[in-house]
């Protein structure tokens, strides 16, 4: 997959079915044809997958793929916000990604409620994780990058990775 610049986008092929993305660059270069996949994001909070490719999102859920978000934590606490605000904030986003009906695919969300900025390689997280991903057979995963300056960002990729080593 090539971004813009004609630089090769980070992806790697983990099996024949699965392909993983690092949030950026996604957009230009993601093209499923006429086959409807199931796609997840790894977003470790609410707002993550919004911000890094919300547009992406909702193109793809109009398009007609199923997507599932997966929020790692409430993200709180927070500066602006307590856990009932971010909850309904989500809920609001999800409504906005979503097209209106017979255009597409609603898109889903659920939170497996780890300790906001204690995203770690932990036996808990990645039992949390692996059954979202197994539950959803997602055929491609978006991550946040793996160089991302937030622990909880390194932490969600890690936790990934990882659960795709053990397979």
């Amino acid at each position: 997959v090539e971004r813009p610049s004609g630089e090769s986008e980070p992806m790697r092929r983990i099996t024949p079915r699965l392909r993983i993305h690092a949030f950026g660059w996604i957009a230009a270069g993601l093209f499923l044809g006429s086959h409807m996949a199931r796609i997840a994001v790894i977003a470790p909070h609410p707002d993550d997958a919004e911000i890094g490719m919300g547009g992406t999102i909702a193109r793809l859920a109009e398009q007609g793929h199923e997507i599932l978000i997966v929020d790692m934590t409430d993200g709180c606490p927070t500066p602006v916000g307590d856990r009932a605000t971010r909850l309904k904030e989500a809920a609001e986003a999800i409504k906005l990604l979503s097209p209106a009906p017979g255009k597409g695919r609603a898109v889903r969300r659920i939170l497996l409620d780890l300790k906001n900025r204690e995203v770690e390689h932990t036996i808990q997280a990645r039992h949390r994780l692996a059954a979202a991903y197994r539950a959803h057979q997602a055929e491609i995963v978006f991550v946040p990058h793996p160089l991302d300056a937030h622990p909880d960002h390194m932490g969600g990729n890690a936790e990934f990775t990882d659960l795709l080593a053990m397979r």
